[in-house]
């Protein structure tokens, strides 16, 4: 006589809770989205200068360097 195994039984899930993470993370997805957006925008309107952060306009990188 062969031994029957018992049968499982299916872990319930907590529906509720798991739309409840769902939403929220659909939420969050577009919040990311829109600031994205604002950030692109905002960078493209600002007026992009040819010369990096350091070096000055008019081609000197340490205006108060020892001048000899």
């Amino acid at each position: 006589m062969k031994h029957k195994s018992k049968k499982k039984k299916k872990k319930r899930r907590d529906v509720k809770m798991f739309e409840e993470k769902e939403r929220e993370k659909k939420k969050g997805e577009e919040r990311q989205r829109e600031r994205e957006k604002r950030e692109w925008t905002a960078a493209r309107s600002r007026p992009v200068s040819p010369q990096g952060p350091s070096e000055r306009p008019n081609g000197d990188p340490h205006p108060r360097g020892p001048t000899t």
